[in-house]
């Protein structure tokens, strides 16, 4: 009887050692692309929840920003005040730049009204917002007894003293009395004008029928004259009447002839 070859390692353990290797080698590939599509898929949806939040708080922007707006053209609902309130504190920080940008948007058209709370007080900007200058504890104390919509509709500190349509109804009507200001200054200066002419053309009559008249006056004066101003009396003008004169002048009705006539005619 033969005997048999030793030495060599049976095929059934080469192929049970073979089927391993391939099997671990398997395995631990998918094991790796299973585990790394986990950790992609934890940071996709990581990523998805900050973007969400992101969005989340753009769009509470926006809306704090668009309220902000409709308060202050007079426009807004009474939710919108109650929404102005309740997201004050959450983004205070937005909520002062939005009203930083209407003010540097309108700086100087501001008109100064009296304040609400007292009128006796010193008049206060027609954009003057209480409640974006109050406080986290006056916040809580204002909303503490409950703030619903009528409440909020009655608060005047949750608009400003005056919307930007009033303001500019409050111009209009400024630059309509300034436009009829105008006007009657055109017309008083033009009634002027036209009485002035009417005087002109009195004061040019007038002169006119003077120098008509002048000669024929000065004629009828020194016919005047001749006959009442003898030399006696000549004399007598000449003299200061609260002295006496030394001699009278002769009384005759002959006069010579060197004052027949008035000594400064020609």
């Amino acid at each position: 009887m033969a005997k048999k070859k030793g030495g060599g390692p049976s095929i059934g353990l080469i192929l049970t050692l073979i089927f391993f290797v391939l099997a671990t080698f398997i395995a631990g590939t998918v094991a790796y692309f299973g585990y790394s599509e986990q950790e992609q898929f934890k940071a996709d949806a990581k990523k998805a929840q900050d973007a969400q939040k992101t969005a989340e708080g753009q769009y509470r922007e926006e809306r704090v920003r668009k309220v902000m707006l409709r308060i202050a053209l007079g426009v807004e609902d009474p939710a919108d005040r109650v929404l102005l309130v309740q997201e004050l504190e959450p983004q205070r920080v937005h909520i002062k730049d939005e009203y930083d940008k209407m003010k540097r948007g309108i700086i100087g058209k501001v008109p100064e009204v009296p304040d609400p709370k007292d009128k006796a007080a010193k008049p206060v900007s027609a954009f003057n917002w209480p409640l974006l200058s109050m406080t986290s504890k006056e916040i809580q104390t204002k909303t503490e007894g409950g703030f619903d919509a009528d409440t909020a509709k009655a608060d005047p500190d949750v608009a400003p003293a005056l919307t930007i349509p009033a303001m500019i109804g409050i111009y209009i009507a400024k630059a309509e009395q300034a436009v009829k200001a105008k006007e009657d200054a055109i017309t008083a200066k033009d009634n002027a004008e036209k009485l002035l002419k009417a005087k002109q053309v009195d004061k040019d009559a007038i002169e006119k029928r003077s120098r008509m008249l002048w000669p024929r006056s000065r004629a009828s004066w020194r016919r005047n004259t001749r006959t009442w101003m003898t030399p006696s009396r000549l004399w007598l003008t000449s003299t200061r009447t609260t002295a006496r004169p030394r001699r009278r002048p002769p009384r005759h009705s002959a006069t010579p002839r060197i004052f027949s006539r008035p000594i400064w005619t020609k």
